[in-house]
């Protein structure tokens, strides 16, 4: 992977959108860009490339874009995927307030893997439930629920399945079926 070149210290910062000749933004140069990180994205090999990675997103790219924050979600899922669970969770708190489904399922499922974060894993449910801003998801479930089974949680189990009749996804398959596994457990 070729990161090393994209941190010279004169690479610029991909500028704004600017308004095109009909008043409407170009996005162009940003997506482009966008794009070409997510690309590199899919070459990281380790954390030391990951950082790298993240470095060169938080110098070239603007936080608060949404385009900028599903490249935050990539390397938090990537980071996790190098079982750096610390990595992710510095990674998460930078983001502040923009934690999206996705950013949040990513950690769900990084602690409901590691055997010392299984609890962790519902906590985060919890707050990501108190925080309100990103509803849980059918895909937030079968590790919320893998947490609950592995600590023996019967009453945070019962908790997460009304949570799932809540949001309407009782009928989905794939948390429905997790359930009754995991309730054979308690």
């Amino acid at each position: 992977m070729s990161i090393g070149l994209l941190l010279h210290p004169l690479s610029p910062h991909v500028p704004p959108a600017t308004p095109t000749s009909t008043g409407a933004p170009s996005f162009s140069a940003a997506g482009n860009h966008h794009r070409h990180v997510l690309s590199l994205s899919e070459t990281c090999s380790n954390m030391s490339q990951l950082k790298q990675l993240h470095a060169f997103t938080l110098r070239t790219t603007y936080p608060d874009e949404t385009a900028t924050l599903f490249l935050y979600g990539r390397i938090l899922q990537l980071s996790s995927s190098f079982s750096d669970v610390n990595y992710a969770f510095r990674l998460f708190d930078s983001i502040q307030e923009n934690h999206s489904s996705f950013m949040w399922n990513t950690l769900i499922r990084a602690c409901a893997h590691d055997v010392s974060r299984k609890e962790e894993a519902f906590l985060l449910y919890r707050k990501m439930l108190e925080r309100g801003k990103s509803s849980p998801d059918k895909h937030t479930f079968p590790f919320v629920l893998k947490a609950c089974a592995y600590i023996f949680g019967l009453s945070e189990g019962k908790q997460v399945h009304c949570q799932i009749v809540k949001h309407g996804l009782s009928g989905d398959v794939n948390p429905s079926n997790r359930m009754v596994t995991r309730c054979r457990v308690f």
